[in-house]
Parts: structure tokens; sequence; C-alpha cells
């Protein structure tokens, strides 16, 4: 029987694997818990320990071996229902002045093996409830029912943390609850609205009750920010609203046309699936809902009272009447009374709110953490003493004395073996700090900065045309971005200059001497100050589709073992003033016709 009728006698039993216990264990009191997003327990509480003989004789018996099953039933006259069913977790002993001893069984659900290691995997294109199923079919001993979910997640990592935790940071992000209750996990939404399971009426079977409504508690509506970093545009998503979530006759619409908590903004900075954002945004809705009123009832011991569950309380105040939300249950039994604490509503607070102690610790727990980013001044550039290519950094707000330095290592936006950007910061220069695992001892150098002291090189264009690269000694790399016609200048200080230009068709190439090379619409037009010298060791061609003019203002010399002039219609050799052909050995002059004079 699952509810009491006045006159029943309350019976209770407790099995400890094969055995059940008798009367020779005589138990002062039993509780169980079990709540919504938390591992239920048990707290059996005997009486033990005798100073006469000077030994805790339950203790000793091993009946309460750590790792032992232990189910526990309680129930009316001769009908009994399990409340509890784990594991022995936990053994405590104590002796008070008094003289009065107790052993204290702590028992835990199966489930608290998920709680008990920090893991780190990797999940590839899978469903929340895909990798929920996953990782709960890696224990045995527990079973699970898992709602499905819908978003499929490209990748998605469990990074140092418990199952259990993470477990429950993903099933609230998909509006869900995880149900606990006697070695089988549920993963689900819950269920506020509906028809209560069980009625209890004021003045009839209240034992003891409680509850408040907080007009700061449940939000008017909700909005889901994210960014579509693919189309540079802010999604912005309205979550679905559930309506009505708690009992009592004051609804949340007039709650919040008092209070007037206006639109809350959840924001993520990521390119997230429009309905993944959406999701979470109802989920918070949906819970500040339920947690319009939150409170607690103590009624007669009830086995068949579930967590995740409703009943509907009849004859309170008219605000705190209805189907009320069950997120937990307590079951007392003590002095020969049974009572069951139920836990109202549920609690608005996130799950990672709630405890600081999910994840790692920075930098492992090791060292205190160095939070955030430092600036810091270049001390050396070579010389590191482990040879890893660091730079020496004095960081201001940590050391007091200015040649005080720690070597860090440099970031580039290209580095690998034997190649790669070669960019070292000047001495002096202020530079951005970083730290691997917010651990001091391991720094990286990310990028240096310009300020009012050490001014950049050019002024910043409006328009932002120009981008440069400009070297301690001022050579430059000048990029100028104008879509009329953009060019490529590289300059040195003393004049050399190549400049591409789309704008002027033109490749020129200016020396320090003078010299000067322009590729352009009107070919390629070589001029230097001094003397143009071809030489190849092999053959040089020269190779036009019109006219090939050679010319000086003096002499135009050919020297060579041999000359070969030869034209396929006509060759003319003359002079203004003399013309001498001349030979140390034979001259031979042939044609069909040969006219001399």
């Amino acid at each position: 029987m699952a509810t009491a009728i006045s006159g029943d006698f309350i019976k209770y039993a407790i099995k400890v694997g094969s055995k059940t216990l008798d009367a020779s264990y005589p138990i002062q009191s039993i509780i169980v818990d079990k709540k919504i997003n938390k591992i239920p327990y048990a707290k059996i509480v005997l009486h033990d320990g005798s100073i006469q003989s000077q030994a805790f004789s339950i203790a000793n018996d091993k009946t309460f071996s750590i790792g032992a099953t232990v189910s526990i039933r309680a129930g009316y006259n001769d009908g009994l229902e399990q409340l509890f069913e784990g594991v022995v977790a936990k053994l405590a002993i104590q002796s008070r002045s008094t003289g009065l001893s107790t052993l204290t069984v702590t028992c835990r659900d199966a489930s608290y093996k998920t709680t008990l290691t920090p893991k780190t995997m990797h999940f590839v294109k899978s469903k929340d409830s895909d990798l929920f199923k996953k990782i709960l079919g890696s224990y045995s001993g527990l079973s699970h029912k898992i709602e499905a979910t819908t978003i499929v997640h490209e990748n998605i990592s469990q990074h140092e943390i418990s199952d259990w935790d993470f477990l429950n940071i993903r099933a609230e992000a998909n509006g869900q609850v995880v149900v606990v209750n006697d070695g089988t996990i549920a993963v689900k939404k819950p269920k506020a609205t509906g028809k209560g399971a069980f009625t209890y009426t004021y003045g009839v079977d209240f034992i003891e009750f409680e509850a408040e409504i907080d007009a700061k508690d449940p939000w008017s509506a909700a909005t889901a920010l994210s960014w579509n970093s693919s189309k540079q545009n802010k999604v912005v998503e309205k979550a679905s609203d559930p309506g009505e979530q708690s009992m009592g006759d004051l609804s949340y619409k007039k709650l919040t046309a008092a209070a007037q908590p206006g639109n809350v903004a959840i924001s993520h900075g990521g390119l997230l699936d429009p309905l993944e954002i959406k999701t979470l945004a109802t989920s918070l809705l949906n819970r500040s809902r339920i947690a319009k009123i939150k409170g607690s009832l103590t009624v007669p011991g009830n086995a068949a009272l579930r967590h995740d569950g409703l009943i509907t309380i009849a004859k309170g105040a008219s605000h705190f009447e209805g189907n009320a939300y069950v997120s937990g249950i307590q079951h007392i039994i003590s002095n020969g009374n049974w009572q069951t604490l139920l836990t109202l509503g549920l609690d608005a607070q996130r799950y990672m709110h709630k405890y600081h102690d999910i994840g790692a610790l920075p930098a492992a727990g090791m060292m205190p953490p160095m939070h955030g980013l430092q600036l810091g001044i270049v001390k050396q550039i070579t010389q590191d003493p482990q040879k890893h290519n660091r730079i020496l950094v004095h960081l201001p707000l940590v050391q007091d004395k200015p040649k005080e330095g720690i070597w860090c290592r440099l970031a580039s936006f290209y580095a690998t073996q034997g190649s790669g950007a070669f960019f070292i910061p000047e001495l002096e220069d202020e530079v951005v700090v970083g730290f691997v695992n917010d651990d001091i001892r391991f720094p990286i150098i990310l990028g240096a900065l310009h300020s009012s002291k050490h001014a950049p090189p050019k002024t910043v264009d409006p328009k932002n045309l120009f981008k440069s690269f400009i070297s301690r000694e001022k050579l430059e790399l000048n990029f100028h971005d104008d879509k009329e016609g953009p060019e490529i200048i590289i300059k040195t200080p003393k004049g050399g200059l190549i400049q591409i230009s789309d704008k002027k068709k033109s490749i020129d190439i200016v020396d320090q001497n003078g010299n000067k090379v322009v590729l352009s619409n009107d070919g390629i037009n070589l001029t230097s100050s001094k003397d143009i010298n071809l030489s190849a060791r092999a053959s040089i061609t020269i190779k036009s589709g019109k006219d090939v003019i050679v010319s000086g203002t003096q002499n135009v010399n050919f020297k060579s073992m041999n000359i070969n002039a030869q034209a396929s219609m006509k060759a003319i050799l003359s002079g203004n003033a003399s013309t001498e052909v001349k030979s140390g050995m034979a001259t031979i002059i042939k044609g069909t016709t040969v006219l001399i004079n």
C-alpha cells in the first residue's frame, strides 16, 4: 500500500547484499534522497559501539562493506515498496560524550560512478542524445532512457570534466533534466503541467508546507543571440513561449507585468545552428516559469511519489493551489514515523552556476592561475638558456626589477621546420603575453603594440587604403588597396624601388644610381646612368616582329670570332664619309652581278 491510513503500521526492510537486516541491527533513522540533476543517496544511522566492550560490533562485522549492494523498502502493514537501491559508498562512526555512539552508512545510487573521474573525449557528427547513450553505455550495472535530441554537432568535446557534469550541462542546453532512480538514468524534458498523481489537502494530510512566489524569477520572454560569420550578421532567435508552468492563480504574466524584467538575452559568439541557440533560450525560459513557485511539502510516507512528477495541492492559499512540479523527494524514517518531504518547483539557477569545481583547475592546480593577458617589455632576443628560441620579456605588473624577465615563446602566423615567418620584436618593444593553461611558467608572446610612445610608422588613412611593413632601418613593403588601381611598392631608405601598379599598368624598378627598368603598355624601357652590359655564357638572341635598331652617338662595334650578317632580301652597308671593307687574308665579294662604282 503506497499511502498511509490512520492506524496503519509502518514497516521497512533493508537488504545488504543477500542479507536482510534483522533486529540485531538497531536502526536509528533512514533517509532516502532523490532530486533531479543529482545522484540519489540514502543514509542509514545505526546504534553501534559499546564503551564497555570497547568495540563497534556492527562496523566490525563487515556487513556494510564499501561497494556492497543495498536496497531499502518501506510500506504499511504487509506491503513493502522499494525506496532505494544502490551501493555502500561511505562509512562513518561517531561516539559522543553522552556515551551514545552510531554508525552512519551512506549509500549512493550506482550512477555515482559517473561523477568520479574527469574525462576528456571528443565526438564528431553526433547528437547529444547519441553521445549520452555512448557515455552511459560504458558503465556496467547502469541503464538509461534518453529522449532524442535533434542537433547534430560537427564537433563537440568533453574536456577534463566528469561524465555526470557533462551530461547535466548538455541536458540543460537541450531543455532536459537528468532523473536518476535505482540505477536508471533518464534524460528528458520536465513535464510541469498536467494532473497530479496524488492530491494533498491542507488540514487533512499536510504535515508541513511552505511555498513562496517571487516576481524576480519568471521571465517574460527570452532571446538568443549568435554570430553568423559566413553572412557577417547577428542571428536573433526568440524562445518559444512555454506558457504557464506552475501552480496558483497568479500567472507569470501578472508577475512579469509587476516586475517588468524585460526580454532576457542569451548570447553566444559562435556560428551555432539557429535551432541550438533557440533551444537553449526556450530551455531557460521554461525553467524560469517552473521556478515561479518554490517550496516544500511534508506528507505521510508514500513510496509511490516520484521526483520529476506532479502532485495536486488543494485547499491552500489560492496563489499556491493546483498542480505542482516535484523536483525532489526525501523519505525520512525515524522513531516509528515515516514522512516524505517533497521539493516543489525547479531551481532556475543554471547547473554551472551551482558548482564551482566543474572542469579542470587553471594551471592544473599546480600554480596560482595567471588569468587573462599581461603586457611586457622585450629585454633580450638571444641566448635562450634552453635553446628554444624564446625571448626574454619583463612583466612590469609581476616583476619589480626592470631587468627581471621571463622567457617567452613567440607566436607566428607561419612557423614550420626550417621555414616560416621570421619577425622578431625589437628590444624595449611592448608586447602582449598569454599563458598556456593560465600557468605563468609557460608564456607566449601573442603580438606587439603601438602606443603614443611607440608610434606606428604611418598615420591611419580614413579609407584604410594603405597596408605596410616597415623595418627598423626603413625597409618598406607597402600595399595600396585602391580599387581603381592597387599597387605594391618595395622601397629602401636610399631610393631603391620596385613598384607593381595596376593603376599605371606598369612595373618600375629603380636603383640608387638612377638606373631604371619600366615595363608598361609602351613596352620595356631600360635606362642607365652609365653602361648597359649584356653577358651570357651561351647565346644571346635578339628578335623583333618589326625593326631592330642599334644606334650610338659615337661607335657601334661588333667583335667576334665570326660575324655573319644575312638579309633575306637586301643588305646595305654604307657610310656617309667612307666605307672600308678589309680583311687580314682573303676578301671575297660574290653576286650574280657585281657592280663597283
